[in-house]
């Protein structure tokens, strides 16, 4: 526990200096806080894919891009999904380690998505359309693992390793691939490994370690985030900071706020709080300040629900129970009403259904008009 202390206190007093030196260095920063980053989506896998690695917004298209991979970069699945991330659009699996490999990020450039191989021909970038459709690959001057793109400054950004630990190099490009300005910049993780491009405003997002950087001209910001999780890629939409991460292998979306801050954050780690013994309930204070059991495991280890003198409530749009293979619904009095009725009463099958008997009478009626015996 101690360990743990110290490293909570660590993360706290790393963001409390970085919201510091936001104030100080930033005008606008794209990230304000971890506070202000919550988990939106856990995205279903495709057989065969492993991990997330390139994610973007489009905006002409209206959509979110994310390019899942296999270990061994031979199988790559891209999931487009709509503004909000309420619905699957589509999905495309591929085996192209030559133009798409690793996808190591995406960017969004007018109605395509750019895809930066990352494992095999680091020249090469490939286009791809809104139907998830490979166009055309493009060739840059130099190396290419990590791609942003300005839609409004038209231009490219590079992020490079430069050799040197603690350092980035930015290599900026026109929308035609000519190299213009070039610049290092100094970086809190001595992480080897760049993560995910964004470019907005002469501001660079990027994850390096398990530190979200960003960076505006000549100051550069980190924050520290949960050390679970891999930030692989960033896409911004009206103004939101969206990324993808790597959760132990699960892929995970998530969503930084401008607005609103989070209990449930990513960097928050919830409470340990010490099993009950045997047979021991968990109370509550009824409005008198009487105590009453809310819980327990029993004697028989039987998970037992409110008290025998109480009256019980639960809250839900539906009841279920699972006994490990199989899940049931429960039916209740809702049921006997609603467009979803499937329970009746029985004045309501005396006045709504046939009896047996009276069904005889019609069939004997109807063959004799029929001349049936």
């Amino acid at each position: 526990m101690s360990n743990l202390k110290q490293q909570l206190e660590g993360l706290a007093t790393t963001i409390g200096n970085d919201i510091k030196s936001i104030k100080k260095n930033i005008k606008n920063p794209l990230i304000l806080s971890t506070s202000h980053i919550v988990k939106i989506l856990d995205v279903p896998l495709d057989k065969g894919v492993t991990q997330c690695q390139g994610f973007t917004y489009n905006k002409t298209l209206d959509a979110f891009f994310i390019a899942c991979i296999s270990t061994d970069n031979e199988k790559q699945v891209f999931y487009k999904y709509n503004n909000d991330f309420s619905s699957l659009v589509s999905k495309q699996t591929f085996t192209d380690k030559n133009r798409l490999g690793h996808c190591n990020t995406l960017c969004s450039v007018d109605d395509k998505i750019y895809i930066t191989n990352g494992a095999v021909n680091p020249n090469q970038v490939a286009i791809m359309n809104g139907d998830i459709a490979i166009e055309s690959t493009v060739t840059f001057p130099n190396k290419i693992f990590n791609l942003g793109y300005d839609s409004s400054a038209k231009k490219f950004v590079s992020i490079l390793y430069s050799g040197t630990k603690n350092t980035r190099s930015l290599q900026y490009y026109s929308k035609e691939r000519i190299l213009g300005e070039s610049k290092t910049i100094n970086i809190i993780s001595d992480n080897v490994d760049t993560n995910g491009a964004l470019f907005l405003d002469n501001k660079i997002l990027m994850s390096v370690g398990n530190y979200i950087i960003e960076s505006d001209k000549d100051n550069v910001v980190s924050w520290g985030i949960n050390t679970n999780l891999e930030v692989e890629d960033f896409a911004i939409k009206n103004g939101e900071v969206y990324f993808v991460a790597n959760n132990n292998g699960r892929v995970e979306v998530y969503k930084h706020s401008n607005t609103a801050e989070y209990f449930n954050n990513i960097n928050f780690i919830p409470p340990e709080i010490p099993s009950l013994a045997n047979n021991v309930p968990l109370y509550g204070l009824d409005t008198s300040g009487n105590k009453w059991a809310l819980i327990k495991l029993s004697s028989g280890n039987g998970v037992e629900v409110g008290h025998k003198d109480k009256p019980l409530a639960l809250s839900a749009n539906r009841i279920t129970w699972w006994d490990g293979a199989v899940s049931r619904s429960l039916l209740t009095t809702k049921d006997l009403d609603g467009s979803s009725k499937i329970i009746y009463r029985k004045s309501e099958i005396d006045s709504d259904f046939i009896t047996k008997d009276d069904l005889e009478k019609i069939l004997v009626e109807l063959r004799k008009i029929n001349g049936v015996n």
